[in-house]
């Protein structure tokens, strides 16, 4: 018993040693450091129940909750108080208690000893250790829903500050003034149109013909001989000795409309070549046909009452026949005749070859007016 009673006055005297503590402890507190930092977390708990309470209910009910909490926490500390002072006994058996020894020697102890004394009363000794884990686990499970809550519902730092300012409003109007920009955008499609014009210029040829109708006169001529009349003596031989093709050329100015020419001929004993016989106007016209006898036959030139010399192939100056004549005793001739323009000159002009000397060689060409 008197071991009892010493225990008990050993643990009032810890007791009294901790109240003295808390009493320095509660002077600390009274410094005015402290009451401040009182005041900051006080402000800060106030601010996170009020934006608990905006979150959940709104900002008319932030008031409502706070009490409700406090509430709530005071009713918890009066109920763990009630249960303690109703299950702390105060017997002598209680005070023997190997466990009660041992739960003096710290905080934790005591809180077991005092768990393991509500589970023996709630529902005995067996499931003490499983009250004591349901109560150590709703704690640890409070506390973790109490930090989740918080992150969640805290969207960040959050600055109270009371401030008393006498707004002075001024509403100024300012007018407004819009202005439409419209903006005409005018398209000018230019349509060049080219007219091509097509001058067609007709020229109307008008051509007069005029039929000059020559009657040439196919009549051999009177004179045989370029001796009679007066005719215009163009070449006159007599008796010349051999020679090969000679160019021969003269020039005549008509006085009528039509003339003759007339190649008279004589070559004893031999023969005497006449070729390329021409007569051309100023334009270059050529007036006398079968010149070069190259048709093979006399057409259109004409014989003389006398006939004694023909065309002949082989002995052409520039192709392959030519007039041959060898008559003996007397001359032959032959002869054209050709339209022309009084008073313009032509050009008369032939090719003679005498194929050898003899008793009598003849060879005259002359123009006969007609």
């Amino acid at each position: 018993m008197q071991e009892c009673t010493n225990k008990r006055k050993s643990f009032l005297e810890s007791q009294y040693t901790l109240q003295s503590n808390s009493k320095e402890l509660d002077d600390d507190c009274n410094s005015p450091d402290l009451a401040n930092d009182r005041t900051s977390v006080s402000s800060k708990v106030t601010t996170w129940f009020r934006r608990v309470g905006a979150k959940i209910c709104g900002p008319k009910c932030t008031n409502l909750l706070i009490g409700m909490l406090i509430g709530s926490l005071v009713g918890g500390i009066a109920l763990a108080a009630t249960l303690t002072m109703m299950l702390t006994p105060g017997s002598d058996d209680d005070c023997n208690s190997p466990d009660l020894a041992n739960d003096r020697t710290s905080v934790s102890s005591k809180v077991t000893t005092w768990f393991r004394r509500v589970g023996a009363k709630i529902c005995g000794p067996k499931c003490t250790n499983l009250l004591i884990g349901m109560l150590i686990g709703s704690l640890v499970g409070g506390i973790a829903l109490a930090a989740t809550l918080t992150m969640m519902l805290t969207p960040g730092p959050v600055t109270t500050s009371t401030t008393c300012t006498t707004s002075t409003s001024t509403t100024s109007t300012t007018p407004t003034t819009t202005t439409t920009t419209t903006t005409t955008t005018t398209t000018t499609t230019t349509t060049t149109t080219t007219t091509t014009t097509t001058s067609t210029t007709t020229t109307t040829a008008t051509t007069t013909a005029t039929t000059t109708t020559t009657t040439m006169t196919t009549t051999a001529l009177g004179p045989q001989s370029c001796t009679a009349g007066s005719p215009t003596m163009l070449l006159n031989l007599y008796n010349p000795g051999s020679f090969s093709y000679t160019y021969y050329s003269y020039s005549y100015t008509p006085t009528t409309q039509q003339a003759t020419i007339m190649i008279e001929l004589q070559q004893d004993p031999s023969s005497i070549y006449i070729d390329a016989v021409s007569v051309v106007d100023v334009s270059s016209q050529q007036l006398v046909t079968n010149g070069d006898f190259e048709t093979g036959s006399l057409a259109p030139w004409q014989h003389g009452t006398v006939s004694g010399g023909t065309v002949s192939s082989g002995c052409g100056y520039s192709g392959s026949y030519c007039y041959s004549d060898a008559i003996v005793g007397q001359t032959d001739n032959i002869h054209q005749t050709f339209a022309t323009v009084p008073g313009s000159t032509v050009t008369i002009s032939f090719y003679l070859q005498n194929n050898s000397a003899g008793s009598v060689i003849i060879a005259r060409v002359c123009i006969y007016p007609y």
